[in-house]
């Protein structure tokens, strides 16, 4: 029997009519396909890959340098990723065991900080963990774990002008008040094919243009 498994399969359908549909909406989305077909079933942390649009990877192939300092809510292949290219990465986890599995892989990385604060009193330690660093200490800082819109009102003065600040399902509807937050920026949405996802990702890019924004 060919199929053992029918509802992987449908899955797997499902997965691909989501991706054509994409691809007819951005054509620009089939010069990723070569690279995104190898992910499918495959985990970030093993491709060692950001869980974002590629053309978002790619452009943050292009400015990070080991000069820049990287900020993670949430971690796992984008780690990995980042370490390679920047100068200081900084990842805070809620999860105990997952946070055990990353610093199993980050260990010998003398360049990545695996910070592990806990979900208690709904996530009052883990929200501001990024306050530990100065105002505008961070070339990128990536908000793709929990609480994300407190998350983003934190991490929002902490990139400096010129960086990019990413939140990640930004179509979600309860993370729209993070638009609101960061008003006064410029931002870019970004949807098209991701590694690992059997349907469109997409993330919102803002890009701080001046010191502490109002409140």
């Amino acid at each position: 029997m060919l199929v053992r498994d029918p509802g992987r399969l449908w899955i797997a359908v499902r997965g691909a009519a989501r991706v054509g549909g994409q691809i007819v909406r951005d054509p620009r989305q089939v010069g990723y396909l070569g690279r995104w077909i190898p992910t499918v079933e495959r985990t970030t942390l093993e491709l060692r890959l950001p869980w974002l649009p590629f053309q978002i990877i790619d452009r943050l192939d292009e400015v990070l340098t080991p000069e820049s300092s990287v900020f993670e809510y949430g971690g796992g292949g984008s780690t990995l990723w980042m370490a390679e290219r920047a100068g200081e990465v900084v990842t805070v986890e809620h999860d105990p065991e997952w946070a055990e599995a990353l610093r199993e892989r980050t260990a010998a990385l003398s360049n990545v900080d695996l910070l592990v604060r806990s979900a208690a009193d709904d996530y009052a330690d883990y929200v501001p963990a990024i306050d530990d660093y100065p105002d505008e200490h961070f070339d990128v800082v990536v908000v793709d774990g929990r609480q994300r819109v407190r998350c983003f009102e934190h991490a929002l003065p902490k990139v400096r002008p010129g960086g990019m600040l990413l939140l990640d399902d930004s179509e979600r509807s309860r993370y729209a008040p993070t638009f609101e937050l960061a008003r006064r920026h410029r931002h870019v949405t970004i949807r098209g094919l991701a590694p690992s996802k059997s349907k469109a990702a997409q993330t919102t890019v803002w890009l701080p243009r001046a010191t502490s924004p109002a409140r």
